[in-house]
């Protein structure tokens, strides 16, 4: 996936135009056409690939529910296997510093920041200690060289830890949720799925194999990204739509009718390119695909 500036993608509406220079408000209108014409673009399908998060850890509050943002982090892919998982945010901090946690009963696995000689960065530790903040490290796993605000995904193996370094994910706000499992799913075997209904707190887990479930796993498309001229995120594969679109919202403002609908039938054949993509990939996998059988689902 390409990502494009928006001073790019404004150059080339620009150039569309076939203008040297644009007025502020003009400017201004043009930011407003990109954003609606990307909120078009992004309904249009649940399987961006840049949205799209499948099968990914998500913390179960009281009442079964998944709530749509939380401050976790997701690990995966250390050679530690217990590592790998959601860390929650703790209520306390460490050294002055925000601290997230992966329970494990007899001992925690913790995210801190140490301030003391060779470790003054953030570490991933192993901790028997039932406090986050007040215990001390019985092993020091993984660290990322960071002395920042929060920890970053450049972990390298610490002392006791285990080749490979895990990667990090600050998870997402979800927008949309599409498939809930008990476990991690796509990877060896099946899982149950769970049905769900959705309002404004979150995904609430109908008949759960236990009611005292901590996490769950959820696939879901993250929300989208307010752009502005600033931004260097613009999804490549939506920006000769986003161009055109938008020039086109441009000439309907400038009354130019006409020139407006040929600008707009160039965007959708631009969209409707990226959407075939888009089906032809998921019509290969079944990420979003849910069959009904005996074996995976818990409830009727």
């Amino acid at each position: 996936m390409q990502d494009r500036t928006y001073s790019d993608l404004f150059t080339l509406i620009r150039s569309l135009a076939g203008a040297g220079t644009l007025t502020t408000e003009e400017q201004a209108s043009i930011e407003s056409f990109v954003n609606r014409r990307a909120n078009e673009a992004y309904n249009t399908s649940q399987s961006w690939p840049r949205y799209l998060v499948i099968g990914e850890p998500r913390s179960v509050i009281p009442d079964q529910t998944v709530p749509y943002a939380e401050d976790s982090y997701y690990i995966y892919g250390a050679g530690v296997e217990g590592v790998n998982g959601l860390y929650i945010k703790s209520d306390t901090q460490f050294n002055s510093h925000d601290v997230w946690y992966k329970d494990m009963g007899d001992y925690l696995y913790v995210i801190r920041r140490e301030t003391h000689e060779a470790h003054n960065t953030w570490h991933l530790i192993k901790a028997t200690a039932v406090d986050v903040a007040e215990g001390a490290a019985d092993e020091y796993l993984y660290s990322d060289g960071n002395a920042g605000s929060g920890p970053t995904d450049s972990f390298v193996v610490d002392d006791d830890g285990v080749a490979p370094a895990p990667k990090l994910v600050d998870v997402a706000n979800i927008h949309e949720f599409i498939r809930i499992h008990r476990q991690r799913p796509m990877l060896r075997n099946s899982t149950i799925e769970y049905d769900f209904y959705v309002d404004n707190i979150g995904a609430h887990i109908l008949n759960p194999v236990t009611t005292d479930a901590s996490v769950a796993y959820v696939t879901y498309k993250k929300e989208l990204p307010q752009f502005t001229d600033t931004s260097t995120d613009i999804p490549g594969e939506w920006f000769s739509f986003l161009a055109h679109s938008a020039y086109a919202d441009y000439l309907r403002m400038d009354q130019k009718y006409q020139e407006a609908i040929a600008e707009e039938q160039i965007a959708q054949k631009y969209l409707s390119m990226e959407l075939e993509k888009v089906d032809n990939m998921m019509n290969n996998n079944t990420a979003l695909k849910r069959f009904s059988t005996y074996t995976n689902r818990q409830a009727r």
